[in-house]
């Protein structure tokens, strides 16, 4: 197949982003988090679903599946169990599912699937298991993508967006679709989760700065409380970059900027790559420059620009360990020394 050079070069960057991509995943440890995340929803969906074999055969060998609400057989739809394989799965879990006595009441201890004789209902519920997993971890649905998916332009703007596309269809069209208490006591979860997550990540930032409490008056305000965690919250999708990409070209301040990866929300400056290149073309030098040609000390945030080409510059434990190494240095550059001219730097008359 011939390609033009355009979009073999295109390719390359999307091997490279691929590979980088797949690198941070290793190193930051969420491989084994999204293990664990998938792990404990099977667990869980496991546990739904020997309940529901208790509901639908108590009383009797006799299968109603009237005992089940309309929400609760909507939800097995989706998870691929009609009535009549609902039943089937059902029976199985029922007949060889074993428990153990716990202080909130029986409890789900092993399914024996090898010893299960319904091959087909076997197969249905490994895959209902696997699918609840995927939307618990928001784990990528390639049969759920668009034909852009296959774009290196677009995997590349994508990047740690996955999240965010994956959220529209697994849980705002999938919620409005089920439209139960599930959803609604999934959002009140997922709104709880992101505030103490926002919370604690806030607390351990104005641990390591000069000025912690203006930091947590300014965080904690009820405007960017309210906005950060509707933006950290698994409901929130592309909605904040939609956003502040939007008001960004009205020349307006972003109402979102707190993302766990410390990338601005818009589309453009909020992609690593894009920002990676800004900071270690034009920031990064600038910081490093502005101090010596002015004869000044560097200041905080000018270290901290400084170093922003690092890997994982961005990581929380990082930037509280560089807070804690620079917490003596000024806390902002002189506002008549925040630049200079390159003429006055040649002819050494900066003021």
């Amino acid at each position: 197949m011939l390609t033009t050079p355009m979009q073999g070069a295109l390719d390359k960057i999307g091997g490279y982003t691929r590979t980088g991509a797949d690198a941070v995943v290793h190193l930051s440890g969420m491989n084994i988090i999204n293990r664990g995340v998938r792990e404990a929803a099977r667990r869980v969906m496991a546990s739904r679903f020997y309940r529901d074999a208790e509901k639908v055969f108590a009383g009797g060998a006799a299968a109603d599946l009237a005992k089940l609400s309309p929400a609760e057989l909507n939800r097995m739809k989706w998870f691929g169990l009609g009535d009549d394989m609902l039943v089937r799965v059902l029976r199985e879990v029922k007949e060889h599912g074993e428990t153990v006595d716990h202080w909130t009441g029986a409890k789900l201890n092993r399914l024996n699937p090898d010893a299960w004789t319904d091959v087909e209902a076997k197969h249905a519920f490994t895959m209902a298991l696997n699918r609840a997993a995927g939307r618990a971890s928001m784990e990528h649905d390639f049969g759920a993508g668009t034909v852009w998916d296959r774009s290196p332009i677009f995997r590349t703007f994508s990047q740690l967006r996955r999240f965010g596309l994956n959220a529209w269809h697994m849980n705002i069209l999938h919620g409005y679709a089920m439209r139960d208490p599930e959803v609604f006591w999934d959002v009140v979860a997922s709104t709880f989760a992101a505030a103490a997550l926002y919370a604690v990540r806030t607390r351990i930032e104005a641990a390591t700065r000069s000025d912690p409490e203006k930091h947590l008056q300014e965080r904690f305000a009820p405007g960017a409380f309210a906005a950060a965690i509707f933006q950290l919250g698994a409901y929130s999708s592309l909605i904040p970059a939609l956003v502040d990409t939007g008001i960004g070209v009205a020349g307006a301040n972003p109402i979102f900027g707190f993302r766990n990866s410390a990338l601005p929300s818009d589309a453009w400056f909020g992609n690593p790559s894009v920002t990676f290149l800004n900071n270690l073309f034009r920031v990064a030098p600038s910081a490093f420059m502005q101090p010596i040609v002015a004869g000044r000390e560097r200041s905080q945030p000018e270290w901290r620009q400084m170093l922003s080409i690092l890997p994982f510059s961005n990581n929380i434990a990082v930037q509280s360990a560089l807070g804690l190494l620079v917490q003596d240095a000024p806390r902002f550059a002189p506002k008549s020394q925040t630049g200079y001219s390159l003429p006055d730097a040649v002819m050494g008359t900066v003021q």
